[in-house]
C-alpha cells in the first residue's frame, strides 16, 4: 500500500484480557478507481477477508479455527468537496449455526461528509464436523462478496 498513514494508536497491548484494537489514518488512493466524474472505493478488500478458507470441493476432517474470536474492522470514508453517493453497499447480518456459532454483520453508517462501514465476525465455537464444511464454505463466500462492494461517489454537477 502506498500513501501516508497518520495517528497510530494501539490499546490494550499490556492486558491479554482485553480486545486488541490498532485504529490509524490512511491516506492512500489504492482503495479506488476514477473514471470520468465517478469515483469507485473498495475499502475492504485490503483490511477485510480477502479469500475464502474453504477452496476444497469437498473436506474429509473436522475444521478447526484453534479458538472463539471477534474480529471487527471499521472504515471511515471523507467524502470529498463536490461529490456525492452514488451507490453504496448496504447493511447485512449473518448467521450460521443453531447457537448463532458464526455472526458476520456489516453495518453501513452515512452523513453528508462521511461514509463508515464496520465489518464484525465472531467466531464462539471453533470446531466444526465434515458435514458443515459446505455451510462454512458458503458463509465465507457471502463475507467475501459482501467485503467486494463498492462505495461509488459521482460529481455534483453545478450551473455555474
Amino acid at each position: 500500500m502506498s500513501g501516508k498513514i497518520t495517528n497510530t494508536t494501539v490499546e490494550n497491548l499490556e492486558d491479554l484480557s482485553l480486545p486488541l484494537k490498532t485504529k490509524m489514518d490512511i491516506e492512500t488512493s489504492d482503495f479506488s478507481q476514477t473514471n470520468n466524474d465517478l469515483i469507485y472505493i473498495s475499502p475492504m478488500l485490503s483490511f477485510g477477508k480477502s479469500q475464502n478458507p474453504f477452496t476444497a470441493e469437498k473436506r474429509t476432517y473436522p475444521i478447526d479455527f484453534g479458538y472463539p474470536k471477534e474480529e471487527q474492522i471499521s472504515v471511515t470514508i471523507n467524502i470529498p468537496e463536490g461529490y456525492g453517493v452514488e451507490d453504496a453497499p448496504k447493511s447485512a447480518r449473518l448467521k450460521l449455526g443453531a447457537d448463532n456459532d458464526i455472526k458476520f454483520e456489516y453495518t453501513v453508517e452515512a452523513s453528508a461528509k462521511t461514509y463508515k462501514m464496520i465489518s464484525k465476525f465472531t467466531l464462539k465455537r471453533y470446531q466444526f464436523g465434515v458435514e458443515e464444511y459446505e455451510g462454512l464454505k458458503k458463509f465465507f463466500d457471502q463475507i467475501l462478496s459482501k467485503h467486494a462492494q463498492q462505495l461509488v461517489l459521482k460529481k455534483i454537477k453545478t450551473d455555474k
